[in-house]
């Protein structure tokens, strides 16, 4: 402003800064009794009173603050700084950027002017560029635990630049696994590529690492000729990890073995294992084959109701392996029957072995038992006498069949005895047969016939009962009015007479009496008529009634039986038992 005079003790106006003073780097800030600003500062509009001295205001200058801001292009954020006017910026520490190295500040967008940290700071703000160098990364394979084969070879990649992921070129291998491309992670967590996948590289190098899938591997069960039930079911199992064997669950059998774990090898030459071993799956499927021992069976002896001697000993075969049949070396009997050999039935249906014989043992305990043929004994049969029977054959154990009774003339059968004298121990049919022939002898009862008296009209004679071969006493004559008892008949028709002295015969006998009639005289009587002839008339019969008597003087009136002539005599009626005298009226 123009320089002015003022009197002493008055106040003057301070004028701002009317004449538009600049200094480069610097602000304006009002006026300062010292040229180095040490003094009495006074601001526009304010008074200052004039003292004892000529006065000059210095113009006061603030330095400046600029501004130096860091652009870091796609870098960390810089915090600017505020430095005064011809004062250097201090340099900050170096801004990151992914996958770059910062290279140096320009102060140009275009990076053609690097900036000098040094040089005071201009008179304005400025911006700084950071410029910046783009990375190289390291793209590294790792066989991650391949156990055969080459990994890729390393490549080297610009940050943000794509990678192509290549295959599996080298081969690699890794037991038990299998292949499955790359991942950014050894345990497979990180990101996963295939084969010709890109990815955009990072800022760091990157090892990508095979990618293992672990393998599962199948464990399979064979019966190995079984010949029923059914294997356990197929598992599988992750490569490297336990697998547990199991039992038979499925019920397995084979014919004449039993079942003993499970084997690698069908022939049983591998790994045995029983129930709930453990095994550790490797690199290949798993067969494992049932194994199985074969079996001993015992081949028994069974006497099957021998009554003495000794059954062999019992033995042990293997199965499916040849047996040779023993004879009878402890020579074994059964009372009433021959050893025939040995059976494996105790009824003798089963198969049937002579000494010497062999079969093959099967999947059982086999008992053979003694084969017995039963005795047949003769039963002979004296009758004693009596008429012939047959003897028969019967089997040791069974009852005899009663014969028809034998006969015997007058003689009554009365059972069969064993006894051949005393005719004491009776027989009993129902009682088995012992194991010897047998006689059995009748015995007889001699029988009683009745001799009976026929004596056609005479008296009665009385029956008599006479034992065969005995004779009949000859009894009293009967007797029969008109007739004279003659001798007995063996027929009613009396031809042929009975003997008394002969025995009598094996039946009942009727003897009939033979009589004579007798023959009585009739007299006649005629009172002094004419004579008349008498008559011999048989008993029972009439008499003929014969001409009739004459006397002189009288007339005949019949005959009478009396002298008294009071019962006249009937012609018509049967003689009786006398001589007769009949009387003429």
């Amino acid at each position: 402003p123009a320089d002015s005079i003022h009197d002493y003790n008055t106040g003057v106006p301070v004028p701002g800064n009317t004449g538009g003073l600049a200094k480069l780097g610097h602000t304006f800030a009002g006026w300062n009794t010292a040229a180095d600003g040490s003094g009495t500062d006074y601001a526009a509009g304010g008074t200052l009173t004039i003292g004892a001295a000529d006065v000059t205001l210095y113009a006061k200058w603030t330095v400046n603050q600029y501004a130096v801001n860091f652009e870091s292009n796609g870098g960390s954020p810089v915090e600017s700084q505020s430095i005064s006017y011809g004062r250097t910026a201090a340099e900050p520490a170096e801004p990151t950027k992914t996958g770059y190295t910062f290279a140096e500040w320009h102060t140009d967008a275009d990076l053609t002017a690097a900036f000098d940290f040094a040089a005071p700071i201009g008179a304005a703000d400025i911006t700084l560029y950071a410029k910046w160098t783009i990375n190289s990364y390291t793209v590294t394979y790792d066989g991650n635990g391949s156990d055969g084969g080459t990994v890729p070879t390393e490549s080297s990649h610009d940050y943000n630049t794509s990678v192509t992921v290549p295959g599996n070129p080298g081969g690699l291998t890794k037991t038990g696994h299998t292949f499955a491309g790359w991942n950014t992670a050894a345990d497979g967590n990180g990101t996963q590529y295939a084969t010709s996948d890109t990815f955009t590289i990072g800022a760091a190098d990157v090892t990508l690492y095979a990618k293992w899938t672990i393998n599962s591997y199948a464990v399979t069960y064979e019966g190995n000729g079984a010949t029923s039930g059914d294997v356990p079911e197929d598992s599988s199992h992750a490569y490297n990890t336990d697998a547990t064997a199991p039992g038979n669950p499925g019920g397995l059998a084979k014919t004449g073995h039993t079942f003993a774990g499970w084997n690698t090898a069908a022939d049983g030459s591998g790994t045995n294992y029983a129930e709930s071993d453990m095994f550790t799956v490797g690199a290949a499927d798993v067969t494992l084959y049932a194994k199985w021992t074969i079996n001993s069976y015992a081949v028994k002896y069974e006497g099957n109701g021998a009554t003495s001697g000794d059954v062999p000993e019992d033995s042990s075969h293997v199965y499916n392996t040849d047996v040779t049949v023993p004879g009878n070396p402890g020579g074994l009997a059964k009372t009433g029957h021959s050893f025939e050999g040995w059976s494996t039935e105790a009824n003798g249906s089963g198969t049937n072995y002579a000494e010497a014989d062999t079969f093959t043992i099967s999947a059982s305990n086999v008992t053979l038992y003694a084969k017995w043929t039963i005795n047949q004994y003769t039963v002979n049969f004296e009758s004693n006498g009596g008429s012939p029977v047959d003897g028969v054959t019967v089997h040791y154990g069974s009852a005899a069949v009663k014969p028809t009774d034998p006969t015997k003339t007058g003689y009554a059968f009365a059972g069969w005895y064993t006894d051949r004298d005393a005719l004491s121990q009776a027989f009993d049919f129902a009682v088995p047969i012992g194991a010897a022939d047998v006689t059995l002898y009748a015995k007889w009862m001699v029988n009683q016939y009745t001799v009976s008296f026929e004596s056609n009209g005479g008296s009665p004679v009385e029956s008599q009962s006479i034992n065969y071969g005995n004779t009949a006493a000859e009894p009293a004559e009967p007797t029969k009015t008109g007739y004279t008892f003659a001798e007995w008949y063996t027929d009613a028709d009396l031809t042929a007479a009975f003997d008394f002295a002969a025995p009598i015969g094996a039946a009942d006998i009727t003897l009939y009496a033979k009589w004579t009639v007798n023959q009585y005289s009739v007299t006649f009587e005629s009172n002094g008529g004419t004579p008349t002839t008498g008559q011999t008339i048989d008993y029972g019969t009439v008499v003929t009634e014969p001409v009739a008597p004459t006397k002189t003087g009288c007339t005949f009136a019949g005959w009478y039986t009396d002298a008294d002539l009071t019962a006249a005599y009937d012609f018509a009626s049967p003689i009786g038992a006398a001589d007769l005298t009949l009387y003429a009226k």
